[in-house]
C-alpha cells in the first residue's frame, strides 16, 4: 500500500474538481515560451496540446520569439508536448490543470506555461566532479528517449523498464537516474524513489529537481528531518518554484517551526497563485489554528474556498470555519 500524504485537519493530498454545470464554463487562453537551456527563445518548435487521455486536441508552432498559444480551451487536465525540429534538444512534456471558475454563464482566463528544453548529451565535464553533460552511449540514449516517449503517453510500466535498460547500459546516466526517481515520486512509490534520487544527486550535485523530489519522498515517508535537508538544498536551484516552498512549508510545519513554515507557505502562494497553490491556505490555517489565531485561520480557509470553490473537501472546510467562528 502506498504511503499517504501527511494529513492535517484542513488538508488533503490532491485537489479534484467536479464537472461544472452545463450553463457555466470558463474558456482559457494557454500560452508560453519555449526556450533552450541558455534562455534563448526557440523558433519552429512543434507544440501539441493533449487531453487527459493523451488525445491530441491542439497543435501550434513557436514563433520567432519562442511563443505558442492555444485559444478557447475548456477546463480540465492537459499535457503540453514540445517536440523540437532538430536533434539538439530533448522533447519535453508539461502537465497543466485548468480549473473551472465560472458559476454562471461564461468567462475567459489565461494560463502561462513556459518550457525549457534540455540539450542532448554531447561531452563530459568531470573536472569538478559534477556532471552537467555526459558522453552517453548511443544504446543508452536510445532507450532513454524511448522511455520519455512512453512516459509521455502514460505507458508507465514500459517507461520504467526502458529507464532501467538505459541504466544497465550506462549505470551513471544522470538523466535516466533522475527520471526514474521522479516517476516513482509521481506514482507515490516513495520508498523506490529514494535510491535513484540519491544516486542522481551523487552524479550531479546541482540537480535541483532531484533534491525537490527527494524532499517530497522523505516527507511522505515520515522523515521531515531528511526532507528539510533536501528541500533546503533544492532552494538555490529552484528558487522560483512554488513547489519547493510549499513542501518546505509543510516540512517546517511538521517540525513545529511555525514562523518559518508560515513564511515558506506565503511565498509558495505568491509564486504559484490561486490555480497552483490553493492548498497553501489549508496549511497556513493549520499554523494559525495551532497559535490560537482563529480569525487568521478563518481568513485562510475562506481564501481556500474562493480559490477552489468546487474542491471535494469544501464541506469539511466550511464546517471547520463554523467551529473556528464559535471560538471567537
Amino acid at each position: 500500500m502506498r504511503k499517504s500524504c501527511l494529513i492535517f485537519i484542513f488538508a488533503f493530498c490532491s485537489l479534484a474538481f467536479v464537472l461544472p454545470a452545463a450553463h457555466a464554463q470558463t474558456f482559457y487562453e494557454l500560452e508560453g515560451v519555449v526556450e533552450g537551456p541558455d534562455a534563448t527563445p526557440l523558433n519552429g518548435v512543434a507544440v501539441f496540446l493533449e487531453d487527459l487521455t493523451r488525445a491530441r486536441v491542439g497543435q501550434a508552432i513557436t514563433s520567432s520569439d519562442g511563443r505558442y498559444r492555444f485559444n478557447r480551451i475548456v477546463a480540465g487536465t492537459y499535457y503540453i508536448v514540445a517536440r523540437p525540429n532538430n536533434s539538439e534538444f530533448r522533447p519535453a512534456v508539461r502537465r497543466v490543470e485548468l480549473i473551472e471558475t465560472t458559476r454562471v454563464g461564461t468567462s475567459s482566463s489565461s494560463e502561462r506555461v513556459d518550457i525549457t528544453l534540455e540539450s542532448l548529451p554531447r561531452r563530459s565535464d568531470s573536472g569538478s566532479g559534477t556532471v552537467y553533460v555526459q558522453d552517453v552511449p548511443a544504446a543508452a540514449q536510445e532507450k532513454f528517449e524511448r522511455a520519455l516517449d512512453r512516459l509521455a503517453r502514460r505507458n508507465t510500466t514500459q517507461g520504467i523498464q526502458d529507464l532501467n535498460d538505459a541504466l544497465a547500459v550506462f549505470p551513471n546516466y544522470f538523466m535516466a537516474t533522475q527520471q526514474l526517481g521522479l516517476v516513482y515520486v509521481e506514482l507515490e512509490d516513495y520508498q523506490k524513489a529514494i535510491p535513484p534520487l540519491v544516486k542522481a544527486i551523487e552524479i550531479n550535485a546541482k540537480a535541483g529537481s532531484s533534491y525537490l523530489a527527494l524532499g517530497i519522498a522523505s516527507l511522505n515517508l515520515g522523515r521531515p528531518d531528511l526532507a528539510l535537508d533536501a528541500l533546503q538544498r533544492a532552494r538555490p536551484f529552484e528558487e522560483k518554484s512554488f513547489r519547493v516552498h510549499f513542501y518546505l512549508g509543510r516540512t517546517l510545519l511538521e517540525l513545529k517551526r511555525l514562523d518559518e513554515a508560515e513564511t515558506a507557505l506565503k511565498l509558495s502562494y505568491e509564486l504559484g497563485g490561486a490555480h497552483k497553490a490553493a492548498s497553501a491556505h489549508l496549511y497556513l490555517a493549520s499554523i494559525y489554528s495551532k497559535r490560537g489565531q482563529h480569525r487568521q485561520a478563518i481568513d485562510q480557509l475562506e481564501g481556500y474556498l474562493r480559490d477552489a470553490p468546487k474542491a471535494p473537501n469544501a464541506a469539511q472546510v466550511k464546517d471547520a470555519i463554523t467551529k473556528l467562528k464559535s471560538k471567537l
